[in-house]
């Protein structure tokens, strides 16, 4: 088991019994180069969440009848300026994100691909990229819960983690971060998921 940090951790299966939570699914996708570096890119100062940070790929809700892989390949492709195309994926693992005041959580699936094709080009949401190695990361540039869970998919480890967010997405004092075995993404659990998140 890894641990981020010693604090106060809260189970978030814990909290979902007891509150009425509307899970969202997403993804988010990591691009590695054959020297191990990952491709990352700054946010432009439009976003309401993590404006001028860096990050990976994707993050947005899945749309209908598009599978995770799908949803993350689309992502890639659109925040690359319509440059980059991705092949195959590799599951990474999970990363859950709540909001006690709005009763939602955010529930990224990771990914990562060293079968693209392309160079990416600035527009309106990535304003810049660059490739980084594990001990480069501009982690003083990236949302707090990134800064804590990206070094450990850099090192190759699968996790499942979960961080919660105050209203101003600030992060409060208390998560999580565990090594596991990998997850399927693409099955019927997951769109049973989708259906009654949305509900």
């Amino acid at each position: 088991m890894i641990h981020a940090r010693v604090g106060r951790v809260r189970n978030l299966k814990n909290v979902m019994e007891n509150e009425e939570v509307q899970i969202r699914l997403m993804s988010l996708c990591f691009l590695r180069d054959a020297q191990g570096r990952v491709l990352l890119g700054r946010k432009s100062d439009k976003p309401e969440i993590g404006a001028g940070t860096w990050n990976g790929f994707g993050g947005k809700r899945i749309e209908a009848d598009e599978s995770l892989q799908d949803t993350a390949r689309r992502e890639v492709w659109e925040e690359t300026g319509e440059r980059v195309r991705v092949g195959k994926l590799i599951s990474l693992g999970q990363v859950d994100f709540r909001q006690p005041t709005k009763h939602r959580i955010n529930r990224v699936h990771l990914f990562s691909s060293s079968d693209f094709t392309g160079e990416p080009e600035v527009n309106e949401e990535m304003v810049e990229f660059g490739w980084f190695n594990k001990e480069e990361l501009p982690l003083d540039q990236m949302m707090e819960a990134d800064g804590h869970f990206i070094p450990e998919l850099m090192k190759g480890k699968q996790i499942r983690a979960e961080f919660t967010y105050t209203e101003d997405f600030k992060l409060e004092g208390y998560w999580s971060v565990d090594e596991i075995g990998r997850i399927k993404t693409e099955t019927e659990e997951l769109r049973q998921e989708v259906r009654v998140g949305m509900r």
